[in-house]
């Protein structure tokens, strides 16, 4: 798994109710709908039903990149983390989606079992297996509302000053 116990010493940390907590905020996420929404890469990001946590599809290079100095980051967190300002990140997620053949999918979620699909039309079916990863970080940006963007500007914004 992707530093599974780390995660987990994080969200023990840093939530109030622990994993189980964190587990239930996930249950239900609605796509993020600001204009700005995935940036340069078009990345998929998401949104927690209770809006503290934040889902977004990164590419492999930047899981692996992740990876590779997640000791470092640990090691800041569990030292700093309370008064720090850098995001908290709660978990990281791979998503396999493999055809089966007959129009089944199976799809698996970083070693927590896997589920087979028979409704996926033809047409969405993957042809070949197919690897989707995800990071969950807090949300710090929980004060944005409405049409702000990531910046919290919108396209309605006056400079009052005249400036």
């Amino acid at each position: 798994s992707h530093a599974e116990v780390e995660f987990h010493a994080m969200r023990a940390r840093f939530i109030p109710g622990g994993h189980a907590a964190f587990v239930l905020s996930l249950m239900n996420c609605h796509p993020w709908s600001l204009p700005s929404t995935g940036g340069k890469s078009n990345a998929y990001f998401s949104k927690s039903h209770c809006g503290k946590y934040v889902v977004k599809q990164i590419s492999p290079t930047e899981f692996e990149s992740f990876l590779e100095f997640a000791g470092a980051y640990f090691g800041f967190m569990a030292e700093h983390g309370a008064s720090s300002l850098m995001a908290k990140v709660f978990g990281m997620f791979t998503i396999t989606i493999a055809p089966m053949g007959g129009g089944r999918t199976k799809a698996a979620l970083g070693g927590m079992g896997s589920v087979t699909g028979k409704n996926m039309s033809q047409s969405r079916a993957p042809r070949e297996r197919k690897e989707m990863h995800f990071v969950v970080t807090e949300n710090v940006l929980g004060f944005v509302v409405g049409d702000d963007d990531l910046r919290g500007a919108n396209d309605s914004t006056a400079n009052v000053d005249g400036d």
